[in-house]
């Protein structure tokens, strides 16, 4: 049952060597017989974890690959879907979560490798097994949840290794919506993320380690909740400083009181967030300069709404925007002066801040390239920033239309030397005149070929989605990261595809 061919040594991640077919008719079968027959098979199972269980190190114990074959076969048996098999169920996710690293790597490997159905039942009975152990249906069906503390945490490793197969497979095995929890939105969620963040004082689990079970209404709570208690932090340390002072305290210190002009929005804007970079992370309030009235929130949507649609216009120059994919992206023509994309970075980390809809939309390349590195490098300005692993599929959300001549490169039957005529190199725009850039050194003499092509596309999407943009999307990363610098907005950026932030920005 466990390999297609006894007499072949499988060794490698690209192939389990498990008998697929028979081990899908076997549970096929299972599930359609009397109930004696399953019952026999639980005690096998009990009695093969019970026997693993007898080494004291289950970590250090040398697992052979038919040792990893059973818990693969093991975790796709569909009589785990019911609550009267959760206490072997919980001791199987139990060793599965205390393997080793290099037990690990083969066994996503293997997952990834699974058909969908298999792939979607086992990620339902982790996704009704945690259910089930918050909030059970009857609490006497289960042991009390102290003396199994262990269940959640080793059910969330399992689906942390379903998570990482199904980011490797391509295309994915299920859309990274249905790792969502939506059960966990009704747990408090800050407690989850200040155990998170003081590990020290909090020892123990959290979901927040787990970004990619939280649902988009969960994320965009604790990044929200969190904001909050950052204003409040940062109100009351003025006060503080202004009662040391012997100062009188004034309303107007427990905002970001920002006064704009709105012939001159743009430079206005710059001017002041520049000057209050102190005051970022309290409350924003705006006011047009000359006119009366409170922002009660109408004045600050307004100026995010007149600001940005200044800015992202395209004869502004700072951003281009593509029809087809809806998606904005930074102007690959360099500039002299980047203070207007800190300013945009600044807007966008306010609007999350302060939780106001902005109709913008980037590729989700772009909130990837917001955690490379997900916190700011200390005291060293010049660090990198942004650069990420890019592949024409990032280019295909990005530039739709560029990314299928390169595929159609890539296919061509023909002669790519003599019929497209290319170089490694690229003409972009600059000040006027269009230039010449070179996607490798010596690229402007060397020819594209059939050999060579995939390296060209390769370095074509590098170039698109780093090289070109680095100096604006860095200028870009330390905006936003100067308002949210938080580790909430690791939770909320914490897996690859379609990024809460984007729909935080687009959909609060």
């Amino acid at each position: 049952m466990l390999q297609r061919d006894p007499s072949k040594d499988y060794k490698t991640a690209d192939d389990s060597g498990i008998h697929v077919e028979y081990v899908n008719a076997v549970y096929d079968t299972l599930m359609k017989a009397p109930n004696e027959v399953p019952k026999e098979v639980l005690k096998a199972v009990i009695n093969s974890l019970l026997k693993d269980r007898k080494n004291k190190d289950h970590r250090l114990w040398p697992h052979t690959k038919d040792d990893l074959r059973a818990y693969l076969i093991l975790l796709q048996n569909p009589q785990f879907s019911t609550l009267s098999t959760y206490v072997i169920f919980a001791h199987l996710l139990r060793q599965v979560a205390a393997l080793s690293d290099h037990d690990h790597h083969f066994l996503v490997h293997w997952i990834k490798l699974l058909e969908r159905d298999r792939f979607k039942g086992i990620l339902e009975r982790l996704h009704n097994f945690i259910a089930c152990r918050l909030f059970p249906p009857k609490p006497e069906d289960l042991p009390p949840l102290a003396k199994c503390s262990w269940w959640i945490p080793c059910a969330t490793k399992v689906m942390a290794l379903l998570n990482a197969a199904n980011n490797l497979a391509q295309p994915p095995l299920v859309a990274h919506t249905d790792f969502y929890n939506s059960t966990l939105d009704h747990l408090d969620l800050m407690a989850e993320y200040y155990a998170w963040q003081n590990p020290s004082s909090h020892a123990g689990f959290s979901f927040c380690q787990y970004p990619f079970i939280l649902s988009i209404a969960a994320k965009r709570s604790v990044l929200q909740k969190d904001s909050e208690q950052q204003m409040i932090i940062q109100a009351r340390k003025s006060l503080v400083a202004k009662v040391q002072r012997r100062q009188l305290p004034d309303v107007g210190m427990l905002f970001l009181n920002l006064t704009i002009r709105r012939a001159h929005i743009v430079s206005d804007s710059l001017n002041e967030v520049a000057r209050k970079q102190h005051d970022l992370k309290k409350k924003l309030k705006v006011v047009f300069a000359g006119e009366p009235g409170l922002d009660m929130g109408g004045l600050t949507k307004e100026w995010f709404l007149l600001l940005l649609r200044k800015i992202f216009h395209q004869d502004y120059g700072m951003f281009t925007y593509d029809k087809r994919a809806g998606v904005h992206w930074f102007s690959l023509t360099p500039c002299e002066n980047y203070q207007e994309f800190n300013l945009v970075g600044v807007l966008m980390g306010l609007a999350v801040y302060n939780s106001i809809n902005l109709d913008v939309r980037f590729p989700t390349v772009c909130y990837r390239k917001l955690l490379s590195p997900a916190v700011v490098p200390f005291n060293n300005p010049r660090a990198t920033v942004g650069i990420v692993s890019v592949t024409l599929d990032d280019l295909k959300i990005l530039m739709p239309d560029t990314a299928r001549g390169l595929q159609d490169l890539l296919e061509y039957d023909g002669d790519v030397e003599d019929d497209f005529g290319l170089t490694f190199e690229v003409s972009q725009a600059e000040f006027g005149q269009m230039k010449a850039a070179a996607l490798k050194p010596g690229g402007e003499n060397l020819s594209v070929t059939n050999d060579n092509r995939e390296e060209y596309v390769s370095l074509y999407c590098e170039w698109v989605m780093n090289r070109a943009v680095y100096q604006q999307f860095a200028a870009f990363y330390h905006g936003f990261h100067s308002v949210c610098a938080s580790n909430a907005l690791i939770v909320s950026l914490g897996f690859i595809g379609c990024h809460p932030l984007d729909r935080t920005l687009c959909c609060m």
